[in-house]
């Protein structure tokens, strides 16, 4: 699954945000899409749907990532479009500057017990190489610059054969500076309960949309799937001179009120998909048993 949004995916999301019938899981997506002098209607996504996330805290920063969609039971398109979102959180009075690269989540893995989310979903040489290896100059910019993050090519060989083994694929990226709170969220959207201190703000950092995904409004089979699949941030920030990076892994698996709670389980993507078989074969056996008594 990659996690990008192509044109296509985007004409049929808007498509599905212009239906009147479409609602959200939990009827918590009510704003309208409207323009803004500030400039920050994409940075604030208002409209994107949010039905579950998750929270990890590294230092002083917390990231976020966060899974809703719009089911409509009328809709032609046959599927509910969902959407994955990554946010960044620091104190108010921080000048840091940060590059956030989001990758694809990844299947048939849970988020680690250790802080950081990431002991069984990437290996121990993939993250020591992301952290040596993606690193911002000390002396990048100041407070008031606009942070250029640099592309990091994921086809090279260091790259491979570091972190092939954890099937870290694409990313995304945003550069953040959290000194300039013009798009910044005074709470977590939707007020979903990060357990942020309260001198913290949010920034909206990038998303897309991820299928396949389910088809019918009883349905929560991909909805489960994505949940679960944990999704990994590199950070690489500079706070007065100094550079550090982090790499963290975090699933959308806590639900908010009123949306479909998250089974808690390890079973994902095809683990999961076999399980489900397994009940129907035994299930077919103990019918067959009944016929011939």
């Amino acid at each position: 699954m990659a996690f990008s949004a192509s044109p296509l995916k985007t004409m049929l999301f808007a498509l599905l945000l212009l239906s009147t019938s479409t609602i959200a899981q939990n009827m918590s997506n009510t704003s309208n899409m409207t323009s803004s002098s500030d400039g920050c209607d994409n940075e604030n996504n208002h409209d994107i749907p949010k039905n579950a996330s998750g929270t990890v805290q590294t230092d002083n920063l917390y990231i976020s990532v966060t899974l809703g969609d719009y089911r409509n039971e009328t809709s032609r398109l046959g599927t509910f479009k969902a959407w994955r979102y990554g946010y960044l959180s620091a104190p108010k009075n921080s000048t840091a500057q940060a590059c956030v690269y989001i990758f694809d989540a990844i299947p048939d893995a849970k988020e680690g017990d250790q802080l950081d989310g990431c002991s069984g979903v990437l290996s121990t040489q993939c993250i020591d190489y992301l952290e040596r290896s993606w690193q911002l100059s000390n002396t990048t910019g100041s407070a008031e610059e606009e942070l250029s993050c640099p592309s990091f090519n994921t086809q090279s060989s260091d790259f491979k054969d570091a972190c092939g083994s954890s099937n870290l694929n694409g990313y995304i990226s945003k550069a953040i500076n959290t000194a300039n709170t013009t798009c910044a969220l005074s709470l977590p959207p939707n007020n979903m309960n990060w357990g942020l201190p309260s001198d913290y703000e949010t920034y909206p950092v990038a998303g897309a949309l991820v299928s396949p995904y389910d088809s019918r409004a009883d349905e929560f089979k991909y909805y489960e799937i994505y949940a679960k699949q944990p999704v990994p941030f590199v950070i690489a920030d500079v706070n007065m001179g100094k550079a550090q990076t982090r790499v963290v892994c975090v699933a959308p698996d806590k639900a908010m009120n009123g949306s479909h709670e998250v089974m808690d389980t390890k079973s994902t993507g095809a683990q999961m998909e076999m399980k489900n078989a397994g009940w129907i074969t035994m299930l077919m056996a103990l019918l067959v048993a009944a016929l011939l008594v």
